[in-house]
């Protein structure tokens, strides 16, 4: 049971709700749980949201018309999950380097905000990879199935 698909999206025209809408569909069609929806969901927006914010800084700026800010979603349906690879041609940049778990110590007036992202994603998904190919940040990794 393979069920195979691609898209390239573009980061600074495409809302989140493109990228849902296509994932949504991906999982109806796989039988995936509702369950695994939601957590492919979170994984593909946070990805999709960092790299509009902080691979592509320009792709929010109103003039940047001419530029395309592409992201590659391919997802698999497989007996043991679902594996996706996130890809963007972005600066290199390996999330996976250096994922801690923010600090919740103290007062809260002194809590960082932000950085959750990264953190969820990697306490969620397995078999998690990272490589730099073809000038493209690629990033690999499983949802299992069954959760």
């Amino acid at each position: 049971m393979n069920n195979i698909t691609h898209r390239c999206f573009d980061a600074r025209t495409e809302p989140c709700s493109h990228v849902r809408e296509w994932l949504e569909q991906f999982c109806s069609k796989s039988n995936t749980s509702a369950h695994n929806t939601w957590q492919l969901t979170l994984i593909l927006e946070e990805l999709f949201t960092n790299s509009m914010k902080h691979g592509y800084p320009g792709a929010n700026d109103s003039t940047a018309t001419l530029n395309i800010w592409p992201v590659w979603i391919e997802l698999n349906a497989c007996a043991d999950g679902i594996h996706a690879r996130y890809e963007d041609a972005a600066f290199e940049f390996n999330p996976l380097l250096n994922v801690q778990s923010p600090d919740y110590s103290g007062p809260a007036e002194s809590w960082k905000l932000g950085g959750l992202g990264l953190p969820m994603i990697t306490g969620i998904a397995t078999d998690m990879r990272y490589e730099r190919t073809a000038n493209r940040n690629r990033l690999s990794l499983t949802l299992p199935a069954g959760q």
